[in-house]
């Protein structure tokens, strides 16, 4: 189910980035320093790979995610992702009709068979797919709803990717770039970037460091944790980066994200990345960009934010639960806020976020949602049933939990994927793991405190 979304900012809180460490250098360390604090080592070689998809592995990870996202389009092997649809300014910016090019077929499930048609993951929207003018379709796809709204869907599948080239001039055109907008980490206006443009006179240097990226290595994410230690890779990834919107011939625009030490990245699926380590040309597009228009961005250091932290919440915060089941505990959070467009001050939070795991078994863990109705009708990607309090029992957790999937095997992790009610607020919980009585549980420990 598509919504529009509406004048928001995102304070994003809840990225981790794994700890693994990263593959030895075949030669000895060199001693020099890197401004991140590890030795200087040889670059990455090893390609970043994106397998294809069958049908039979989609439905079973449509049956292990449930709804928590869409899965978006299945074609010819490659998994597309929703591309757009959580960014505020993207949503509104995106060209509507204007870079349809030929059409594909219509979107179909269950699948029927035939080689060439596309598949919509999980059966939610459905509609006419077209390539993009310009682009190859096995990267970028437009769907049209049935509302008449354009969809964009992007994917790397059977794809290895080295060299920065590969994906910012062969599959994204970047040296094509008509404009460069920008936004910090901190604060994201939805619909305007009044200001924050760069100027026509630093475009070509701009587009001069674009390309010297393309000869910049590939890494994983776990090489970038490696690269900056844990804790630090935690606060740059939340604040302290820039989002880049790149503007293309006919409307298109990408968007990249650039952090200290000139690492850029695109977020390819949720919350999922593939990172650039972009050396001194990276460096050098931030520091372009932090000077635009003669202002320096100040980068703001903030701690994360703890469980205590967000129940304070006076908004949204009373809907945090305050009993947990034995082993769980509080991994991320974040709030969202309402921002005034013009003046750029916050006003009230709209949403929140806590995610809890078990540490000893990662394969239990929840995630609550706290929406306020109007952020709930915008910005929510919650396309499943929302019950009011009095409907919650053990029938209803147990009536939304996911056991078998479409093939008929009983899955090793159910997930149980619920929203609730309560007056003007919104919960949405998807749980793993855990059995109807803890989730139920949690439910009403969230809901107790703010019942008649």
């Amino acid at each position: 189910m598509k919504k529009s979304f509406r004048l928001t900012a995102l304070l994003l809180a809840f990225l981790l980035l794994s700890a693994c460490a990263g593959p030895e250098p075949a030669s000895p360390p060199v001693e020099e320093k890197s401004e991140v604090g590890r030795p200087i080592a040889e670059e990455e070689t090893e390609p970043i790979s994106f397998p294809l998809m069958s049908v039979g592995e989609a439905e079973a990870l449509y049956s292990l995610e449930g709804c928590f996202s869409s899965l978006g389009l299945l074609w010819e092997g490659r998994r597309y992702t929703p591309y757009g649809a959580g960014d505020p300014i993207l949503v509104n910016a995106l060209p509507d009709t204007a870079l349809l090019d030929e059409y594909l077929g219509d979107t179909v499930w269950p699948p029927k068979g035939a080689k060439s048609e596309i598949l919509n993951l999980p059966a939610s929207t459905a509609g006419p797919c077209y390539s993009v003018r310009g682009y190859d379709p096995s990267f970028l796809l437009c769907q049209r709803n049935d509302s008449g709204r354009s969809s964009w869907f992007l994917s790397l599948s059977g794809r290895s990717l080295r060299r920065g080239t590969e994906l910012l001039e062969e599959l994204m055109h970047c040296s094509e770039v008509l404009s460069i907008r920008w936004q910090t980490g901190e604060l994201w206006p939805s619909g305007s970037l009044k200001g924050r443009e760069l100027k026509d006179e630093l475009l070509p240097e701009a587009k001069g460091l674009l390309n010297e990226l393309g000869d910049c290595p590939f890494v994983t994410q776990e090489a970038v944790t490696e690269d900056f230690g844990v804790e630090r890779a935690y606060e740059l990834s939340r604040f302290q980066r820039l989002k880049l919107y790149l503007t293309m011939p006919g409307g298109m625009i990408f968007l990249l994200q650039l952090y200290e030490g000139g690492y850029l990245s695109l977020t390819i699926d949720y919350e999922e990345k593939i990172w650039l380590r972009g050396g001194e040309a990276g460096k050098g597009l931030l520091e372009l960009l932090r000077y635009v228009n003669g202002t320096e961005i100040a980068w703001e250091e903030r701690q994360p934010l703890r469980y205590e932290d967000l129940r304070l919440d006076p908004c949204l915060g009373a809907f945090l639960p305050t009993e947990f089941p034995e082993g769980l505990s509080f991994r991320q959070g974040g709030i969202s806020y309402e921002i005034e467009r013009e003046t750029g001050a916050l006003g009230p939070a709209h949403s929140l976020l806590v995610d809890f795991q078990d540490v000893e078994n990662t394969k239990r863990s929840f995630s609550l949602q706290v929406y306020s109705a109007s952020a709930f009708a915008s910005v929510g990607n919650y396309a499943g049933d929302v019950l009011s309090p009095e409907e919650l029992n053990e029938e209803t957790v147990e009536a939304h939990t996911i056991r078998v999937n479409s093939h008929g095997r009983v899955l090793e992790n159910h997930s149980t994927n619920l929203g609730l009610r309560s007056g003007d607020m919104i919960l949405v919980m998807y749980a793993t793991g855990l059995e109807t009585e803890e989730t139920l549980s949690l439910l009403r420990s969230a809901l107790s405190v703010n019942l008649p």
